[in-house]
Formats: C-alpha cells, structure tokens, sequence
C-alpha cells in the first residue's frame, strides 16, 4: 500500500513540475504504522525521514478532539525527531 501511495505521488510531483513548479520536490516520507519490511521498500523509492510508532494515546486524542491536551505520546516523539531532523538539516 505504501508503495502504491508513493508512486502516485511521483507521478503528481512530476505532472506539477512540468505545469506548475518546476522547483517542487519531495524530501523523503514518514513511515506510520509499518512492518520493518516496508520502511525498505519505501527505503528504496524515497527517503525515509522517520519511523513514527502506533500509539493509542495519539489516536484517542485525535479522535475525541484533545490532541492539544496530549502530553505524553511514543508517537509524538517520534514526530520531534523528524522535526528536530529537519530543522537540524541531518538529511
């Protein structure tokens, strides 16, 4: 599924490069909720900026509207270091 995913969206930057934004580009993708196994295969399509892990605390915050009450989540830090990642320039 996240192969298939991310081949459409090639095709879409591609179309929106050649239309559009020819500077458009993608950095790389943030696997959720994978099998190790697709974090290699999507490894080898783009870059893979992070691994968030599936947190029921995130969900249930999501979902019952309390996402900014949210404290603690494995989730949410695993998000701060794609951000921190990012912001470092350790790409």
């Amino acid at each position: 599924m996240e192969l298939h995913a991310l081949v459409h969206l090639q095709v879409t930057v591609r179309i929106i490069q050649e239309r559009v934004q020819p500077d458009l580009y993608v950095l790389g993708a943030i696997i959720t909720n994978a099998h190790r196994l697709r974090v290699i295969e999507v490894g080898r399509v783009s870059p893979v900026l992070g691994v968030v892990r599936a947190d029921a605390r995130l969900l249930y915050a999501t979902t019952a509207g309390k996402i900014l009450a949210l404290t603690r989540s494995k989730a949410l830090d695993d998000y701060a270091v794609v951000v921190n990642r990012l912001r470092d320039g350790i790409l």
